[in-house]
């Protein structure tokens, strides 16, 4: 193992090999910003649909309040924001840590999905197909953060 550099821990030099990579954290924050962005639109579309269909009338008037449902999508992207967000901090230096990955992604996908299906009826196709977009958001945060064998040359493949 070629020695790249030096790192000092408390006075003590200590050696850099190749296979020490440094963590490329905007792929992960990129990961967790889209993630981000695509829940508050699926949220936002349910709102608005929700509205919608209560201004339409469609509702009946002695239904349960507009909240429950909005909370209860709220929460599961909550827990979908956090299980992204364990994922694309976890490192990514062997092929046991991408399989350790794959688990909080593979979670916030069933769960996008899950909320999706649940949407899909009629007078909610659109809240559906937002939280569907979720779902393909969840497994591109996964595959785009996954390392790059080709652009960095060979130095950084997985052992």
């Amino acid at each position: 193992m070629a020695s790249v550099g030096t790192l000092r821990t408390f006075g003590a030099p200590a050696p850099l090999t190749l296979f020490v990579r440094p963590l490329n954290t905007m792929q992960g924050l990129r990961a967790f910003l889209v993630m981000l962005a695509t829940l508050l639109v699926a949220n936002g579309t349910l709102f608005r649909v929700l509205d919608s269909n209560l201004q339409a009338a469609i509702y009946p008037a002695d239904a349960d309040s507009m909240s429950i449902p909005l909370m209860e999508a709220a929460s599961a992207s909550a827990l979908i924001l956090l299980a992204v967000g364990v994922s694309v901090s976890l490192p990514k230096r062997s092929r046991l840590w991408l399989a350790i990955r794959a688990i909080p992604t593979a979670f916030a996908t069933l769960l996008s999905l899950a909320l999706s299906a649940a949407w899909f009826s009629p007078h909610h196709y659109q809240a559906s197909a937002g939280f569907a977009v979720v779902t393909i958001a969840c497994m591109w945060s996964w595959w785009q953060d996954l390392p790059n064998r080709k652009s960095d040359g060979g130095k950084n493949a997985l052992a």
